[in-house]
């Protein structure tokens, strides 16, 4: 299905993708990655009610933003992106200002349950506290700005605490009428063997590792353990579980392997395939053919969308209301969102 997007939902991720402050002093000046200028950090953009929104505050937000987009650096400074981000900080503080009005709070039991919950994503307390360093966070700072989320959080739930649930008629008509929402493309379980090739191998020692691989494949053929030789000789984590990928769909892997993965039958064995990874033997192990999901199966993710998008609505007519009632003054016109 697909993913609910605006600010309603954006508020909602993780707290390492909020904006937030390192707890040490900045430099006032910070480079823009994509036109190679100094840019201050400290002037002003915008006023909220009387509260600066600065230059520095608007490139930590774009920082956010490129990361939650799997992008690094200050990058895609101009236009869009710009306007995007100075409106979600103004929203943020707006939000801010309601909480501390309604007299929002938050107990200490729902701050350490949630911080739990964020520790179970990371495999062991040195992992998460080596994330919080990454992303300029000591255990205080993240303390407070997850006070700040979950404060914004149960003012959004006030907001929608009166909103019901959607009617099974409602359920029924967006089911039938987004049929390829609830498809399920036909899927294979494969494992795999890897010889990686390097970029700065030469071409004596690429074939040495095809050569190498195509032993291991005739090994194979002749009766030895696909899972065996995984484990002994593969190059990929998933040596591991015997070289097992788990079920995949198509476009999932880099297409070589998958067209070669896809167009095999069940039990089979590939020969060489090559890919920018390397070199590779498939084993398909199991197959899976396109169907779709039932009403009954769907019926769960339908509410939770159709709840969400409701709740989006509610939350991003607060925040008309909100902007209306605020003073907010730009620095630049052309950062006015309409």
């Amino acid at each position: 299905m697909k993913k609910l997007v605006g600010f309603c939902v954006s508020i909602m991720l993780s707290l390492l993708l909020l904006n937030g402050c390192s707890g040490e002093k900045e430099n006032t000046d910070s480079v823009d990655a994509k036109e190679g200028k100094t840019v201050d950090s400290t002037k002003i953009v915008a006023v909220v009610n009387g509260i600066d929104v600065t230059e520095g505050d608007l490139l930590k937000k774009i920082d956010e933003m490129n990361k939650a987009g799997g992008k690094t650096g200050r990058i895609q400074m101009g236009g869009g992106l710009r306007k995007e981000a100075l409106a979600n900080l103004i929203n943020y503080k707006l939000l801010g200002m309601a909480v501390v009005k309604e007299r929002i709070s938050v107990s200490e039991e729902a701050l350490n349950d949630r911080i739990a919950e964020i520790k179970k994503g990371y495999s062991s307390t040195e992992q998460f506290l080596d994330r919080l360093k990454e992303m300029g966070f000591d255990e205080s700072t993240f303390r407070s700005r997850l006070v700040e989320q979950l404060k914004i959080q149960n003012l959004i739930d006030k907001q929608t605490e009166t909103l019901e649930a959607p009617s099974q008629k409602e359920i029924r008509e967006y089911y039938d009428s987004h049929p390829e929402a609830f498809m399920k493309p036909e899927q294979v379980n494969a494992s795999h063997i890897l010889i990686t090739v390097n970029k700065d191998d030469d071409e004596k020692t690429k074939k040495e590792k095809r050569e190498k691989l195509e032993k291991i494949l005739k090994d194979i053929r002749n009766g030895a353990s696909f899972s065996e030789n995984a484990s002994l000789y593969s190059d990929c984590p998933s040596k591991s579980k015997g070289g097992n990928l788990g079920f995949f769909k198509k476009g999932d892997m880099v297409k070589p392997f998958s067209d070669m993965a896809f167009s095999i039958g069940k039990g089979k064995v590939s020969d060489i395939v090559e890919t920018r990874f390397g070199y590779h033997i498939i084993k398909v192990l199991d197959k899976k053919e396109a169907e779709t999901i039932s009403l009954e199966e769907a019926q769960k993710n339908i509410v939770s969308y159709l709840e969400g998008m409701e709740k989006n609505k509610i939350v991003n007519e607060y925040l008309t209301n909100l902007r209306m009632e605020a003073n907010i003054e730009y620095a630049d016109s052309s950062l006015i969102q309409p």
